[in-house]
């Protein structure tokens, strides 16, 4: 809560101000204590940034930060909460409203009057929001406010958010800057100093709050020049046809004038009385014009100053997107784009869209006349980085595109309703993602040292990985390693050079490549096969300032063994960080995700090994969507046999530190045979195994063999990438491991993923559906094809 609010607040009984008793982490906003009122004897919890007048008490000894942290620990579970949204997700269970509120009639009314209630606002005026049941209607005043305050109610620790919900998604430093939340139930009176708010947002709370109560309250706190909206109030003006039960109070257009014209007696204020859907259609112009007998059973009241009457406002309908913008997907809709179609949805578990748009006829009408268009190649592009969460000006850093053809296609899939405009946090993007897609965000590192920062909390209790040998590696020695590593990198090279790595897998290995990406050098993993020839190519192609190789090269070189090795030649590492262990030299690289992180050689289909270069955000993204695909758990087991030469291999190192797992370090798959991975996956107690197909079939032939050995028990999953998995073989090691076994596939160029079997819905017989990427098939002219038609794959991934 910003501290500027307190002195806005009074005892909701008395009216008298509130001595603050509470704690600040950083100037400006105050945290967690005590809103004492000394004259009614009461204190109000402020938790986590949260007045929470729904938890008032008698104030007393006892009642002391004690107790508040007792509280939290009730009101704020952060760990139940996660599970209940994943719960939540499995069981497909949506609020249908709460991701229609950025789209429906009774959230964008408002912008027909935004000309003028922007004008009657200074900055630093306090704006209230009276109805912040999902977190938007907070957040959007305050992307539409920006220069005030904008104060968000709740009732309690209830419906869709509760307590937990708004700590989860809409915590202090996460949410609009401008923007406080506080719980207290409108029915009861306001927590505010008479005469403190300028404007009053009460969207679906006039007809729903206690009449005797709530609209005295809002006058109350309102400044006599002071303006009121109230969007969205249920008018009996349409019956008997159409009519059906809306709920709450429910009066003619008329009474709710004679009401609100009472309620402003003897002001320089009127009240109007608007047909909503005729705001939320307004066009380009909008007149200020009461309509107390409109035949729309939707209305909007407004109590704003007299002069205001008959004048025409220019409308603002945000259908051109810009800066720091975020694009809303619309879950009313489907959005195929490996179609590049898109359609009203169908009623689906736990989206029952014809129901809502049966009872919002309205919004009906606009939908039908906005379909049958299929999207354009860019405004593919654009709906696809829109769902990263990425606002408008980071689409245009993230794309190849201008930004006027960036913003041509936003504007036009705006207008169809497909996307929706907003300057809202990331984190309330999120949130309403999760509304209409039941998606929960990822980590979201967007660099190495980022993520590498995190690792002692996710490996409090599990090591990081574990040799061939069997030698478990802790965090924190391997961090002691790491960070000798990286003070010697930053030695001998700089930020951007080349760090060339021929070696089999290894814990060396590893500490070297987090090292690199700790330091922002690249690294240029080979294969210990290569000839001679093509080693000598890629050296003198990327120039590395050094090289590290267990095998000898024409180039001067580190010798590179694994510390496992009896012989002493692994020691040679060991010495060169030693001088570095207990240095205390700070790491001067912080991290960007277009930073490069490595440069892999692989022939792909030309037979002619090609540089792929790699970036921070790229590998890790990928990394992260693997993990999130797949549903690798937190404190899995992952057994990866991809050579680090490899894209599969390389991302190793970032996909088990992302979720907090330990990876089984083993040479590349030439160098072990099946019996040994049988052996492997017991021996260890591994979860996850990543492979190709060519060793699973292997394992095939030897599955009669391998049926007296111990049975893997800890495995829940094999995932194989390269190309679609024979499915004969696929059966027949599902039913001899006991689990399930996925594809992927995905060019080194996209990170290694954009088409994966899905989980419960294999793609038998091809490569998957699109992962984090689209994929298309399109002809010679560039047409996109339907199915059962032959043409070019083509695949657009930020991950590149």
């Amino acid at each position: 809560m910003l501290a500027s609010i307190l002195d806005r607040l009074a005892c909701p009984i008395c009216k008298s101000a509130l001595e603050a008793r509470i704690r600040s982490d950083e100037p400006g906003v105050a945290m967690d204590g005590f809103l004492e009122c000394v004259v009614c004897g009461t204190a109000t919890p402020v938790s986590h940034g949260f007045p929470l007048f729904t938890e008032t008490q008698l104030n007393r000894p006892s009642l002391s930060e004690q107790w508040l942290n007792a509280q939290n620990a009730n009101w704020f579970r952060a760990a139940d909460y996660d599970a209940f949204l994943r719960e939540k997700a499995a069981r497909n269970l949506r609020d249908s409203y709460a991701f229609f509120q950025p789209f429906n009639e009774s959230s964008r009314s408002l912008l027909a009057l935004l000309e003028p209630l922007r004008e009657s606002l200074k900055p630093g005026d306090l704006v209230l929001d009276t109805w912040c049941r999902t977190g938007w209607s907070g957040e959007w005043l305050a992307s539409l406010f920006p220069e005030q305050q904008v104060v968000s109610l709740w009732e309690g620790n209830s419906n869709v958010l509760g307590y937990a919900g708004f700590q989860y998604w809409l915590p202090e430093g996460k949410r609009a800057a401008n923007l406080s939340i506080l719980f207290s139930h409108a029915d009861r009176p306001l927590p505010f100093q008479s005469h403190c708010v300028q404007l009053v947002v009460g969207l679906d709370s006039l007809h729903r709050y206690r009449q005797d109560t709530f609209l005295a309250e809002c006058m109350r706190v309102t400044r006599e020049e002071g303006v009121l909206f109230f969007p969205h109030i249920h008018l009996t003006n349409s019956e008997p046809d159409p009519f059906f039960e809306r709920g709450c109070l429910q009066l003619p257009g008329s009474e709710w004038e004679y009401i609100l014209s009472h309620s402003c007696k003897d002001s320089s204020r009127n009240a109007f009385i608007f047909a909503e859907p005729e705001l939320f259609d307004s066009g380009s112009s909008f007149t200020l014009k009461s309509d107390p007998v409109t035949r729309h059973y939707n209305g909007a009241a407004l109590i704003g100053p007299k002069v205001w009457e008959g004048r025409t406002v220019s409308t603002c309908h945000q259908s051109v997107p810009g800066g720091k913008d975020r694009l809303l997907g619309n879950a009313l809709i489907d959005v195929n784009l490996d179609r590049a179609s898109v359609a009203i949805c169908s009623d689906k578990p736990g989206l029952e869209v014809s129901e809502l748009l049966l009872r919002h006829p309205i919004y009906q009408q606009r939908l039908d006349a906005r379909m049958g268009c299929d999207l354009t190649e860019i405004e593919c592009e654009v709906v696809f980085h829109s769902r990263t969460g990425k606002c408008f000006e980071q689409i245009c850093d993230a794309s190849e595109r201008t930004e006027r053809e960036l913003s041509v296609a936003a504007r036009s899939l705006c207008e169809r309703e497909i996307l929706f405009p907003a300057a809202v946090s990331r984190s309330m993007s999120q949130l309403q993602a999760y509304y209409g897609y039941l998606e929960l965000p990822g980590p979201g590192f967007g660099s190495f040292p980022q993520l590498w920062a995190t690792l002692s909390t996710r490996y409090a209790h599990q090591p990081i990985m574990l040799d061939e040998a069997g030698v478990r590696y802790d965090f924190e020695s391997v961090d002691i390693m790491v960070g000798a590593a990286s003070r010697w990198l930053q030695t001998v090279s700089d930020h951007g050079d080349a760090i060339l790595i021929c070696s089999e897998n290894c814990p060396e290995l590893f500490i070297l490549v987090w090292a690199c990406w700790l330091t922002g050098r690249v690294v240029v993993p080979i294969d210990v096969e290569a000839n001679s020839v093509a080693v000598a190519d890629i050296i003198e192609r990327t120039r590395p300032v050094v090289c590290f190789s267990s095998r000898p090269l024409a180039s001067p070189y580190y010798q590179f063994d694994s510390l496992a090795d009896e012989n002493s030649a692994g020691e040679l590492f060991s010495d060169l960080l030693g001088p570095y262990v207990e240095s205390t030299e700070s790491l001067d690289y912080t991290g960007s995700q277009k930073d490069m992180a490595a440069i892999l050689f692989t022939s792909g289909s030309t037979g002619t090994p090609k540089g792929v270069c790699l970036g921070q955000g790229s590998l890790l993204q990928s990394a992260q969507m693997l993990a999130q695909h797949f549903k690798w758990s937190d404190a899995g087991v992952l057994l990866s046999l991809g050579a680090t030469h490899t894209m599969s291999g390389l991302r190793n190192p970032a996909v088990a530190a992302l979720v907090g797992g330990m990876t089984v370090l083993v040479p590349a798959p030439g160098r072990i045979n099946p019996l040994q991975i049988y052996g492997l996956l017991s021996e260890h107690d591994v979860t996850h195994l990543s492979t190709v197909p060519s060793l699973l079939a292997s394992l095939e032939k030897f599955t009669c063999a391998l049926a007296a050995e111990q049975h893997p028990r800890s495995l829940k999953q094999v995932v194989t990438t390269g190309y679609a998995l024979p499915t004969a073989t696929r059966i027949h090691i599902e039913q001899f491991l006991g689990v399930p076994v996925y594809s992927y596939y995905g060019l080194t160029e996209t990170g290694g993923v954009c088409l994966a079997d899905a989980i419960g819905n294999r793609a038998e017989g091809n490569l998957g559906f699109p992962t984090g990427a689209i994929a298309q098939v399109r002809d010679t002219d560039g047409r996109v094809l339907g199915p059962g038609q032959s043409g070019e794959l083509f695949i657009y991934s930020p991950a590149r």
